[in-house]
């Protein structure tokens, strides 16, 4: 239409824009105008928002570690780092050839302590002084079972063999917003989790040092394993992990209580 209007102006000599047009010319140009200054400010707006936002994360995450340090100095000042009782937390274990590797190292023992593999500094292991990491030395546990498996979840670990774990920390313990890390753990019970296969739940102490130890025995115990089909629901399984975990932790938390009266 813009084009045939303007072959006409041309063909009878109409040198001035009809008023009307001329007026919603005027009206678009100044709008045109005013949209584009707008969709500057909001691309500088949104700059400046991305900034702020990284400045927060960074901002947080220097209050989480100064947190940390402030919580580690009172536990060390008043010996609350040093627990009487073992803390309960909960890990997990990759199982390959009979094997239990966490995330640096294999556990050939249930009964572990921790190095610093940053350093190579053994003393006041695990380290709150900023040193090593990250991550940080220490034997790493959660708080809550839930917590961890959300986790393993969200990081598809159970597509492979895992063993999930009831721990015992001891010597010097850390505690962080969801877990812990400490300078000794024991192994107090285990369900291993193989997918198609049925879930091995051990929680005898003396069976446990010897699957840790013994490879080729606990390679050749996990090939009992068959899973029927009725419990090869996720949320079933889920839920009985949770359950003797938590179970575990009671009766743990309630063995520790009574040895110390």
């Amino acid at each position: 239409m813009l084009s045939e209007y303007q072959t006409l102006r041309r063909r009878y000599g109409l040198l001035e824009q009809h008023p009307r047009l001329a007026g919603l010319d005027r009206a678009t140009d100044r709008r045109s105008f005013r949209a584009k200054h707008l969709r500057e400010q909001i691309e500088e707006l949104a700059d400046e928002d991305r900034w702020l936002e990284s400045e927060l994360e960074s901002f947080n995450k220097g209050r989480e570690l100064v947190l940390v340090g402030v919580i580690d100095e009172l536990r060390t000042k008043f010996r609350e780092a040093w627990s009487p009782l073992p803390v309960l937390g909960f890990r997990y274990w990759f199982v390959k050839d009979g094997t239990f590797l966490g995330f640096r190292q294999r556990w050939s023992k249930s009964i572990k302590d921790a190095d610093c593999l940053t350093t190579r500094v053994h003393e006041e292991v695990p380290h709150t002084d900023g040193r090593c990491g990250p991550p940080a030395c220490g034997i790493y546990a959660a708080k809550q079972v839930r917590n961890l498996l959300m986790t393993m979840e969200a990081e598809r670990v159970t597509d492979r063999p895992v063993a999930v774990g009831l721990v015992g920390l001891s010597g010097k313990v850390v505690e962080h917003r969801f877990g812990y890390r400490s300078a000794r753990a024991e192994v107090l019970a285990i369900a291993v989790v193989q997918p198609g296969r049925e879930m091995l739940f051990v929680d005898d102490g003396e069976l446990l040092g010897e699957l840790f130890s013994n490879a080729e025995a606990t390679a050749r115990w996990l090939t009992m394993a068959r899973d029927p089909v009725t419990s090869d629901d996720p949320a079933s399984r889920k839920a009985s992990l949770i359950g003797y975990m938590k179970e575990q932790e009671r009766n743990h938390a309630w063995t520790s209580e009574n040895k110390n009266e």
